[in-house]
């Protein structure tokens, strides 16, 4: 018999609610999938949207452009950018809501857990976005340098509280690394000049958030909007150079690697670490986008 491949998941799925994601993912897949994540339902869809009330309602923030048009972007969701109205004054951010919702999370995890819906060595996965995609996300170009000291503090203190209120071995964490690798292949500007050792110091700070004896993995992504990636790679060539380098670069161990399309292989993949050469894709990635199409290639997968 044919052994079957480990499946890891790397975020949204298209379900009500967290606790319907779980049952879902339990009875789906089981012990194929070591991490479940809560699929970043109801107000968290469409991944970072959600963040905009952090700068709508800061009083350092005002609005630049309600709706800019972006290259590479393909869908009909607004996408406002702030500036600052002081340079000058200190940015203190505040709650992003992260911790909130793992916590949460993690409740619901944790009662499906002990009533033995899910399996007993299943980990919550939670996933965050770094502060560059943040950043590039809803702060003007001009202001970004300034803003992003600001978001990297307030992931660090996300990351802190979620690892304060759930037990380091019941969780793992995930950052969503986008605008570092798009940018570096030339599909978004960037605020720094070395777009490759800018993108991976950047998220190596990421990784040494998490403390040790809590798994942590990198997905690297070309995006979504629309359903289709901001720049099409044309191999995987840049997400292995990153990976690589993330992993020579972080003080502590990576636990798994990219995850990563290309648009000569219709499928995804898992990039070996584990302070290893990531330079063979192993295992196989399901991700539950919103549409019939992505959603029946993953459902033929599992079944």
């Amino acid at each position: 018999m044919r052994k079957l491949k480990p499946i890891l998941l790397v975020g949204s799925v298209p379900l009500a609610d967290a606790e319907a994601v779980f049952r879902m993912l339990a009875s789906k897949l089981g012990t194929r999938a070591k991490r479940y994540p809560d699929g970043e339902t109801g107000h968290r869809t469409n991944w970072i949207r959600w963040q905009r009330h952090v700068f709508e309602r800061h009083p350092n923030f005002e609005l630049e452009n309600p709706d800019p048009s972006i290259a590479g972007i393909k869908d009909s969701q607004a996408r406002p950018i702030f500036k600052l109205k002081d340079k000058r004054a200190d940015i203190v951010l505040g709650a992003l809501g992260y911790a909130k919702e793992a916590i949460l999370s993690y409740s619901t995890f944790s009662r499906l857990k002990q009533s033995g819906e899910i399996p007993q060595e299943t980990k919550l996965q939670v996933s965050i976005p770094t502060a560059l995609a943040l950043v590039s996300s809803f702060v003007s170009l001009a202001d970004r340098a300034l803003v992003e000291p600001s978001l990297e503090q307030a992931l660090r203190d996300e990351t802190d509280e979620i690892a304060s209120a759930i037990p380091h071995q019941e969780f793992a964490l995930q950052w969503d690394a986008v605008m570092e690798i798009v940018g570096y292949d030339g599909g978004y500007p960037l605020h720094y000049l070395d777009q490759f050792h800018g993108g991976v110091s950047r998220i190596c700070r990421h990784v040494d958030f998490v403390p040790e004896g809590i798994e942590v993995g990198i997905h690297l992504c070309y995006g979504d909007p629309g359903h289709k990636h901001i720049i099409e790679p044309k191999s995987l060539r840049s997400s292995v150079e990153f990976a690589n380098a993330i992993v020579a670069g972080s003080k502590r161990r990576v636990t798994w690697g990219a995850h990563a399309r290309s648009a000569r292989q219709d499928r995804c993949c898992i990039l070996r670490t584990a302070q290893q050469s990531l330079a063979r894709p192993i295992g196989r990635t399901l991700s539950w986008a919103g549409t019939r199409e992505r959603r029946a290639r993953c459902n033929a997968a599992t079944d």
